[in-house]
């Protein structure tokens, strides 16, 4: 195996699904230059834990819902700070109750995310991993708050400047005051040069969401009856069968969406809703403009 560069996090992989998920899965979490650690339980990460005098903060916990609550309050008795915490609820049942987690008693200045595919998994760890590497922290915050990331985007929505006070949007380059959501629905989003795109998606103000497949997106659209304040960047490749599936849903087929086609792409018609621009810097200049238009709800 090719040597890879560290980013000096552990993930301290939780659950079922860690403990019999095929190796590609974890070799994924490697790639972003994490050690990985797996245990089957939150019982038995709890006593291997309790052999440490702390919790490093460098630890990174991905864990499945069924886990999740009771790890979190282990964290929180042993006075953890700095944690990074993901909620795995791809398989949940009950994804209000899931989501739920957000917003339990965490440890001090730590983010807790739900994600509700393998992608957003993955997409919370690179939003981590970014953030550990020295070259991506010029002006960027490290993620944190008071354990009240309500999902995935929350751990992005740290790495922008939403909230610091009463900053107009004229005045920061965002394209709205109030908050809203990118979902990136692309191969792009997983690549090694995802890091810089998507920090120039988040200096729009927004929290961005992202899923490789169209197929994906679908899947995490479906726990959602209504798209409030969103816009969708999708590539060419990952067009058709997207717009598609909006139309599927009329509740949300007004959704806007830019496309950023190639040469390779089939070809998609422009309407009111949906603009298509040919290059990366294009389809950031579409997004903003959607965003900001004053009738964007």
């Amino acid at each position: 195996r090719a040597m890879r560069a560290l980013n000096g996090l552990t993930v301290v992989w939780v659950g079922e699904r860690a403990f019999r998920a095929p190796a590609v899965m974890k070799e994924q979490i490697e790639a972003m230059g994490f050690l990985v650690k797996i245990y089957r339980s939150h019982d038995k990460c709890s006593r291997a834990l309790d052999k440490k005098a702390t919790v490093a903060s460098t630890n990174v916990f991905v864990v499945s819902e069924g886990d999740g609550g009771p790890l979190l309050n282990y964290l929180k008795s042993r006075e953890a700070r700095h944690i990074q915490f993901v909620i795995d609820a791809e398989h949940s049942t009950n994804p209000i109750e899931a989501q739920r987690l957000a917003v339990h008693p965490a440890p001090e200045e730590s983010s807790v995310a739900v994600a509700f595919t393998w992608d957003d998994v993955l997409m919370a760890l690179q939003n981590v991993s970014m953030l550990a590497s020295p070259q991506a922290m010029g002006g960027v915050a490290m993620m944190g708050g008071g354990g009240d990331v309500e999902n995935v985007a929350g751990a992005a929505s740290s790495m922008s400047p939403v909230g610091r006070g009463d900053v107009s949007a004229a005045e920061t380059g965002f394209a709205s005051d109030s908050p809203w959501t990118l979902v990136w629905v692309s191969d792009q989003a997983f690549k090694p040069a995802a890091g810089a795109q998507k920090t120039k998606l988040e200096a729009l103000g927004c929290q961005v969401k992202g899923y490789k497949t169209h197929k994906n997106a679908a899947r995490a659209l479906d726990k959602k009856r209504v798209l409030v304040r969103t816009v969708v960047l999708v590539s060419g490749a990952e067009a058709p069968p997207f717009l598609a599936y909006l139309t599927s849903r009329p509740e949300i087929a007004a959704t806007p969406v830019v496309v950023e086609v190639s040469s390779r792409s089939v070809p998609v018609r422009e309407t009111s809703s949906c603009k298509i621009v040919d290059s990366f810097e294009a389809a950031i200049q579409a997004v903003w403009q959607m965003a900001a238009d004053p009738g964007f709800a």
